[in-house]
Order: C-alpha cells, then structure tokens, then sequence
C-alpha cells in the first residue's frame, strides 16, 4: 500500500473539493493521520509525484484525478451530485507541443552568429541577432538541421530571498530530457512576435508566455508577469563545440517574482525544482546543462542577469 496516496484518499473524502499536495499534506497533519515513519522536508513534492504517476500509470483507473493543474480530487466524487459542479470537471493536461516540435520558432543562421561571436566574444546582443538574416522554422526540422539555430532561451526565477529556481526536466522531454537548469527554458515561437510585442524579437512575450504554461499559472497573473520592471536585460550567449548542437545559442534573463506568491506556490508545487541562494555555490556541474552550468560557475554573469 502506498501511504501517500492513501493519505490523499483520506483527506480528500473528508475534504470533498479538490486540493494541491501541499494543502493534501497540511491537512493530514492536522488530522493526524501521517504515519511517523514519514517524513522528509519535501513531502509535498513526493505525494505530487505519486498522484501525478498513478494518474498517468492507470488513467480512468486511477482514484485520482485533477480538477486543474496541481489540484487533485477524488474521481469517485466527480459524479456526486452534493459536489459543487466546479469540482467535478475533470482537467486534462494538453499535450505538450515541445515534445513533438509541430512549431515554428525564430531561427538564426549558424554562419551569421559565427561572425557576431568572433567580434563579441561568444556575447551576441539581441538587437545584433535581429539586425542579421532570421527566419521561422519547424522545431521539428531545426533538430536535424545544423545549419540553424532555433533561439532558445533561460529564464532564472528570482524570488525576494534572492534565491533561483533549480529544474530538472523529465525523461521524454525532447532535447532537454534528464537535464538540470537553472530556470525554466523555451524558445521563441512564430506566434510571440506581433506589431505590439516589447522587443523585436518577441522574446519578452515568449517568456511570459513559457513561465505560464510551464508553472500552470492562472490567466490572472499574465499582466503582472508582463511588468517590465520585473525583467532583467537579456544576454545573448552564443557557442559553438566540436559538433554542431540546437542548443549553441542561448538567451538568458532573469524574472523577479518577489510580490507573486502563486508564481512561488507554482514552483513549489513542482515536484521537479528546488531553490539555491544566489550567488549560487554547486560543485558537481556536471549534471547542469552547459548555459546553466556556465551562469554558476561565472560571478561575473550571475550578478549581470539576476543584480
């Protein structure tokens, strides 16, 4: 028997309304029904974690499942009619396009950002990408085509502790799969750009709009993301190694969502993040990605983008 889910079971019959792992956990505490051999400084990550796997493991099957995103409820409830009808809606998670690729993103030619990082030193300023030849092309065709480089970038989350956001991706996630970075990653898609956008890029709206679908954050918050004063400048890093990889140009800015605290039960919730203090002191690098393992071990970079 897995104590985490009966737990959940438990609180959620005596609760009847759909509840995050968090607020699953404090209420088992309260009700006294956490078993002492479980423990840990983490718990609520755990218990996303496994009604996250069983709801993906058994499906309809499963005696879980969600109302929203990280909020989950009792299927057994959904056709109780004493339920309020808002938590009886069953939520299903898109299907990731990231995964797939069936978009189009901003892409540089690799000969173009050669020339800028022979000048620049590998830094490449957004405003020099977008003075050169760009064009938009299928995420799925850039991962076999060296020739061009899909403009990815990293956010770093920044809280008010001065403290940054660690995630690892999941197995299955594309390019990025089993990698630790320092933020949360995407890349500039087609759609990101208009006449209104806040950078010739559309690198401003596509990070709002990665920080909201990757932390599954309400509507509400899409203007206080927007917030300019929240946003670091972009550095634009740029290199190339032995052999040519989708990943060799880079964006990285920071988002200060000190005054946000969904943004911070979001990241919370994850059962794939964790927080450093800044400046951000790891030996084993190996298990970062290369941006996010050049953003630690450079000073001089970290006070650039996160102040």
């Amino acid at each position: 028997m897995d104590n985490y889910l009966e737990i959940a079971r438990k609180v959620l019959r005596e609760a009847r309304q759909p509840l995050s792992a968090r607020q699953i956990l404090k209420s088992a505490y309260q009700l006294q029904i956490v078993p002492r051999d479980l423990y840990g400084r983490t718990q609520h990550k755990t218990l996303q974690a496994r009604l996250s796997t069983d709801i993906l493991k058994r499906r309809s099957r499963s005696d879980f499942c969600r109302s929203g995103p990280g909020r989950f409820f009792l299927r057994s409830l959904i056709c109780d009619r004493t339920v309020p009808t808002r938590y009886r809606l069953e939520y299903t998670a898109p299907l990731r396009a990231a995964q797939l690729g069936r978009f189009d993103v901003l892409a540089f030619p690799r000969k173009e950002l050669a020339c800028l990082a022979s000048r620049d030193r590998s830094h490449v300023s957004v405003d020099d990408l977008m003075s050169r030849s760009w064009r938009y092309t299928r995420m799925e065709d850039l991962r076999r085509d060296a020739r061009l480089l899909p403009f990815r970038f990293l956010v770093v989350v920044v809280d008010d502790g001065r403290v940054v956001l660690s995630h690892r991706h999941p197995r299955g996630d594309g390019d990025l799969a089993g990698q630790v970075a320092l933020g949360v990653k995407g890349v500039v898609r087609r759609e990101d750009r208009s006449l209104f956008s806040l950078d010739e890029a559309g690198l401003a709206e596509a990070a709002v709009r990665t920080l909201m679908q990757q932390l599954d954050l309400p509507r509400m918050l899409v203007s206080a993301l927007e917030e300019v004063s929240r946003w670091s400048a972009p550095i634009a890093l740029f290199e190339e190694g032995e052999e040519p990889a989708t990943d060799d140009l880079i964006a990285i800015l920071a988002f200060l969502c000190a005054g946000i605290p969904e943004v911070v039960e979001a990241i919370d919730a994850l059962a794939t993040s964790e927080w450093h203090h800044l400046p951000i002191r790891i030996n084993d690098l190996d298990r970062f990605d290369r941006w996010s393992a050049r953003l630690i071990g450079d000073a001089s970079l970290q006070l650039a983008i996160c102040g």
